[in-house]
């Protein structure tokens, strides 16, 4: 279930399938999914507006990631940034998903923010949140 984000009221869409982690993502489909920004790419000024993001099931723990992790990329056309899309935002997108160079791509993307950078630190219900889809249980 995703919310609407004017009403607040669970929605099933119809034809996307139910997912939280990226690892259990089919290889192609519609799906929900999400998680953390591990980084954007930004274009450069002589090249074709595109804005990719690496998005990763957790944030990496102190120290950095030990071991490399499941990651998909989600690229929007046309666009040179995405508004409130940066790294170490948990994010929630909804979209059709192919194999692009053996990775796990989606293309414009509906999304939504689910918590800031500063949220994931001082709030502690939506850490319960994070830890929640962490764990492959569902969001409220």
């Amino acid at each position: 279930m995703i919310s609407d984000v004017t009403t607040g009221a669970a929605q099933q869409l119809e034809g996307v399938r139910q997912c939280l982690r990226i690892e259990d993502l089919p290889s192609r489909g519609r799906v929900t999914t999400g998680g953390f920004i591990e980084y954007v790419r930004y274009p450069a000024a002589n090249q074709a507006p595109e804005f990719s993001a690496s998005i990763v099931d957790g944030p990496a723990g102190p120290g950095g990631r030990r071991a490399p992790a499941v990651r998909m990329m989600v690229v929007w056309h046309g666009q040179r940034t995405v508004p409130g899309v940066e790294q170490g935002v948990w994010l929630r997108v909804v979209g059709a998903i192919s194999q692009e160079k053996g990775i796990t791509t989606m293309y414009d993307p509906n999304y939504e923010i689910l918590a800031s950078k500063r949220e994931l630190q001082d709030n502690p219900t939506i850490k319960r949140q994070v830890k929640s889809h962490l764990d492959g249980k569902a969001t409220k």
